[in-house]
């Protein structure tokens, strides 16, 4: 008798359908995504626009206060990088392998298990194995935040791609990633300074804007996704 099962190699057409349908799907969802993408750097474009043209007709007394408008544009960028990283790791994580799926955790009521419960089965009744995969990443990915470059690079490793392709941008990347913790944590206050509030630089908060542009379009170069690249560095540059 011929054993026709196959071999440990092979994959079932069947399954095959369903990863290439999962994969087509995730491309989409990510290429949607990018006109999100866009409006996020057009608006931490605009307030450094709006920043020169107050510091332009403003007297040179409140220049210092003005410097709050940069630390807007860092919370915001660095918001906005946080959200395209939930959005391609909401496409692309539930097709991870299996032991990359292990280790997201549940959500059951707020609290995470990385068991399985059948109170938590029951609750999705009626979904297809990949729409509660689905959920779970989506839950998961709600609470998770990048509040480090190694978070950034986790995420990406998680996601199967090659986290060095992208290193080139971590230096830049920690340092908005700081000062937006010292802004938000501290106010931006320094303890026993003269002025009690560090100084920042509209360079650099240029330099953290165009390196995130270009961190985000690597990003989806990896993951064969047209990343309208002109559009994305005129958007950064419009400034």
């Amino acid at each position: 008798m011929t054993d026709e099962s196959p071999s440990p190699t092979e994959i079932d057409p069947r399954l095959r359908r369903i990863i290439d349908d999962g994969i087509a799907h995730a491309k989409v969802a990510i290429a949607q995504y990018q006109d999100r993408a866009t409006n996020n750097l057009v608006r931490c474009t605009r307030l450094l626009k709006l920043y020169e043209v107050l510091r332009a007709n403003m007297p040179p007394s409140i220049h210092a206060d003005l410097e709050d408008v940069l630390r807007a544009t860092v919370v915001l960028m660095h918001a906005s990088v946080e959200d395209f990283l939930r959005v391609i790791a909401e496409a692309r994580l539930p097709l991870a392998e299996p032991e990359v799926l292990d280790k997201v955790p549940f959500s059951v009521k707020g609290a995470t298990s990385e068991k399985i419960q059948l109170g938590f089965l029951a609750r999705h009744r009626g979904k297809s194995v990949n729409e509660v995969i689905e959920q779970v990443v989506r839950d998961h990915l709600a609470r998770t935040s990048f509040s480090s470059t190694s978070d950034i690079v986790s995420v990406l490793t998680r996601l199967g791609l090659d986290a060095k392709q992208i290193e080139v941008h971590l230096p830049d990347l920690d340092a908005m990633i700081r000062r937006r913790h010292q802004i938000v944590h501290n106010a931006d206050l320094v303890t026993g300074g003269a002025p009690p509030l560090a100084p920042i630089g509209y360079e650099d908060v240029q330099q953290w804007i165009h390196t995130s542009t270009m961190f985000m379009i690597d990003v989806l170069s990896m993951l064969g996704v047209d990343a309208v690249r002109q559009k994305w560095l005129a958007s950064a540059d419009a400034n």
